[in-house]
């Protein structure tokens, strides 16, 4: 998890390849050049689920996970976020806060996530 970044607000159309849409954006919106875009390679890149937004009845554009082969491709892109500013789209890390743990309920069969600071309990999945 430590080599992947999570891309948030690319349109929906150009998500049919998500390596290419990745790509895509890299160049023209974080303004890295074309050359040094092509250069950049990943293990995989694919969509997060809809089922957030299912939920909130929105319909915002799947984010999309890209995991990066080398640790500098993927550090070039996350400094030039800035270039986000004021605009709709996003990039983050995809690590773990240390203040979440997962646990399995053995009473109920259930995966939870608990977060620390704020004591709420996710169900994740349910046997």
């Amino acid at each position: 998890m430590r080599d992947n970044l999570i891309f948030s607000g690319i349109p929906e159309q150009i998500q049919d390849n998500p390596e290419h849409a990745i790509k895509e954006f890299m160049h023209s919106n974080l303004k890295i050049p074309k050359e040094t875009v092509e250069k950049i390679t990943f293990h995989r890149v694919h969509h997060l689920s809809h089922q957030n937004n299912q939920i909130a009845g929105t319909k915002r554009p799947q984010p999309i996970v890209a995991k990066f082969k080398h640790y500098k491709h993927k550090e070039l892109v996350k400094s030039k976020g800035k270039e986000l500013r004021g605009t709709h789209y996003g990039i983050k890390s995809s690590q773990v806060k240390l203040s979440q743990a997962l646990s399995f309920c053995y009473m109920c069969g259930h995966i939870v996530e608990r977060d620390v600071v704020s004591h709420r309990t996710t169900v994740l999945h349910t046997s």
